[in-house]
């Protein structure tokens, strides 16, 4: 059997990664830092995916599974060297701490075709995991080794039934694509991946029009005084100003890769808005908020669709807003936030906003985010 190695046993590990190779016969070996996590898989040797259709539900069982606890590196590195496919789901953050293993692994591995996959949310995610297993050592990655990158989509949540504590919830449709000119050796049929010749417009178009979306309602909603993505989606003036996003970064997605048809992406933003709604994937505001410093960064959700749109002559209003909603959001549990608000108060928001896009001080988004700033739409309590 094909043997995969899967490093994070959380949510987008169980919810997406794993439950897509298990279902095209991959034989999967999780790797967690969580003891109560690993004894479980391995007892259990499965976990159940409540899946959300459109009618109601159903629930699939992953089966033939184990695990491994990361603190086991010999035995975690002997799987490494032993996978036809390596996948990691455990943060950019996490990254620098999985290399070593999957370096070592490689090493003791065969001179046979592996692939490497990192499903962070990351611009270049396996391309940034290759440098890290490199690192600072003379070793190279060897030819037959693939780091190809990839985008994947899918909202995953966790149990809140205490008699199935490993129990995933996600949506029935996800998206999982493979840059083909990284795959190393022949092309397998894994259900639900697709492998294209250029990754860049999906990753843009994933990272715009439901990360930067999310991350919109995210924003407006905690301004607001909202917990959850769904309640904040049910305010009148969320729900207008995120819409305006949404086609504001279609237009700008559209003018930047042509490739895509105004109408394809405006459907694409509809389900992403649709998703986002439903109430049974109760996703925290906090959690999709988190890190707003990366998330106002030049080229990300927010600001990067916003200086496209105005860099060409289009509209960004309502991307403003989100903007100045997410340099508005504080969080006392999130470093990024914390740090946010202290260059806010220190230097003002549109110096820390010139910083973190990498704006010229005469930009007209800084324009755009002033006005939004006294935009009376801003104003009001919660609407519950």
């Amino acid at each position: 059997m094909t043997q995969a190695v899967q490093f994070g046993a959380g949510n987008i590990g169980r919810g997406l990664v794993g439950y897509v190779l298990r279902r095209s016969g991959y034989d999967v070996t999780f790797v967690d830092v969580v003891g109560d996590v690993v004894r479980q898989l391995n007892t259990l040797g499965r976990y159940p995916v409540r899946i959300l259709t459109r009618e109601g539900e159903r629930v699939e069982t992953i089966d033939g599974v184990r695990a491994v606890h990361a603190a086991d590196v010999e035995i975690v590195v002997d799987a490494v060297a032993g996978a036809d496919l390596v996948t990691t789901a455990v943060g950019p953050g996490v990254l620098p701490a999985v290399a070593e293993p999957i370096r070592d692994g490689l090493r003791r591995h065969p001179t046979a075709a592996v692939n490497v996959i990192a499903c962070e949310n990351l611009t270049g995610n396996s391309t940034r995991l290759r440098s890290l297993v490199e690192g600072q050592t003379t070793w190279a990655v060897p030819a037959w080794a693939g780091f190809p990158d990839c985008v994947v989509d899918r909202i995953v949540t966790g149990s809140t039934d205490p008699q199935q504590p490993f129990a995933v919830t996600v949506e029935e449709s996800f998206e999982f694509l493979v840059a083909r000119g990284g795959w190393v050796g022949p092309v397998p049929r894994i259900d639900g991946v697709m492998f294209v010749e250029d990754l860049e417009p999906y990753r843009v178009r994933k990272l715009w029009l439901v990360n930067g979306l999310h991350a919109a309602v995210a924003y407006l909603g905690a301004q607001r005084g909202y917990r959850r993505i769904d309640e904040a989606m049910r305010d009148p003036v969320i729900q207008r100003t995120v819409e305006g996003a949404a086609a504001e970064s279609a237009a700008a997605l559209q003018h930047l890769h042509p490739v895509f048809s105004r109408e394809e992406l405006t459907e694409y933003a509809s389900r992403s808005l649709a998703r986002f709604r439903d109430p049974r994937l109760s996703d925290p505001i906090a959690r999709v908020a988190r890190d707003p410093l990366r998330k106002l960064g030049a080229g990300d959700r927010l600001c990067g669709p916003a200086r496209v749109a105005v860099d060409a002559g289009l509209p960004a209003r309502d991307l403003a807003r989100a903007i100045a909603a997410a340099l508005a959001y504080r969080a006392p549990d999130d470093p990024s936030a914390v740090q946010l608000g202290q260059a806010v108060e220190r230097q003002g928001w549109r110096a820390t906003l010139m910083q973190l896009a990498n704006l010229p001080p005469q930009h007209p988004l800084l324009e755009l985010v002033a006005e939004a700033q006294g935009d009376p739409r801003r104003a009001g309590s919660p609407q519950v």
